[in-house]
């Protein structure tokens, strides 16, 4: 949940109230003057009055009390602080605001992910939450980005579908979920530098079908690939998205990103530098993931 800027000053000075507690600094109202300015301090105080979040001041200038109904809305902030998958989610969508609002929408205009200083719920994304925010909408093509030997996705710009899911005022789980509804069961696997696809040449389209999603094909697939990787004659960079890959194929991801994954793996290996391993491969998935 993206705080407002009046629901923050009334968890603030929540969070406030609770920090003095049985201190001498309950007895004043003036830090929050210091903070806040006198009148939203006033203001904010009075609100929060209205709706029995806090207790009248016990004297004339000291500070209000927090009443359950106070204490009730700290912890549930605290409970989404905690929540590691709400953190997940709310940094994916933190990260595409913060990239249009810096209209960061091609290379030339991208911007370091060091920069990334937004918050959620009062806490700030941590270099982790960052950094696995940017991994998870590289991988579904709504960011690309400039990465170092040593740290990920260092530099970061918008594409055009990602500037779209900003535009559809979705969540960006829902924006890609709705975009699998309407594929239905078509994968279509786009070729550029940055996926897998890119070993099917430059700017090279397919519209390939994954009929069949078995688990145990999966599992075989993954194996597969970690036994023929060092002999499929890939550059560095095929053998990083191959591992990437291989994530994607052993997690529990949403089917149309799967899809996607082994539509993409189909084309490199068809691709003559993978050699006649390659082309074997490619068959049994194709046979086996029913690939037409």
């Amino acid at each position: 949940m993206r705080l407002m800027e009046q629901d923050e000053r009334e968890l603030r000075i929540l969070m406030y109230l609770e920090q003095v507690e049985g201190t001498p600094e309950q007895h004043s109202i003036q830090p929050l003057y210091v903070q806040f300015g006198q009148d939203q301090a006033l203001i904010t105080l009075g609100h929060l009055r209205e709706t029995g979040q806090v207790l009248a001041p016990v004297r004339l200038g000291a500070l209000h009390g927090l009443s359950p109904a106070g204490r009730s809305r700290l912890d549930a902030l605290r409970q989404r602080q905690r929540g590691r998958g709400h953190r997940r989610a709310t940094a994916r969508d933190a990260m595409l605001r913060w990239l249009d609002e810096r209209n960061a929408h091609s290379q030339g205009s991208r911007v370091g992910r060091d920069e990334f200083n937004e918050s959620e719920d009062l806490a700030a994304f941590t270099a982790a939450e960052s950094e696995a925010a940017a991994q998870w909408l590289y991988d579904r093509d709504l960011i690309d980005s400039i990465s170092a030997a040593q740290e990920s996705h260092i530099l970061l710009w918008l594409t055009d579908e990602g500037v779209e899911c900003v535009d559809s005022g979705l969540d960006a789980a829902d924006f890609i979920a709705r975009q699998t509804a309407s594929v239905d069961q078509t994968t279509i696997v786009t070729g550029n530098v940055n996926n897998l696809a890119a070993a099917a040449g430059p700017g090279a389209i397919a519209n390939l079908t994954v009929s069949t999603l078995d688990p145990d094909a999966l599992e075989e697939l993954a194996r597969l690939l970690l036994q023929a990787s060092p002999v499929l004659n890939l550059s560095k960079e095929l053998e990083l998205q191959i591992v990437n890959s291989l994530q994607v194929l052993t997690s529990e991801e949403e089917p149309g990103l799967v899809k996607k994954t082994i539509g993409q793996l189909y084309l490199l290996l068809q691709n003559s530098s993978s050699g006649a391993l390659g082309g074997l491969i490619a068959a049994w998935m194709a046979a086996r993931f029913g690939i037409s």
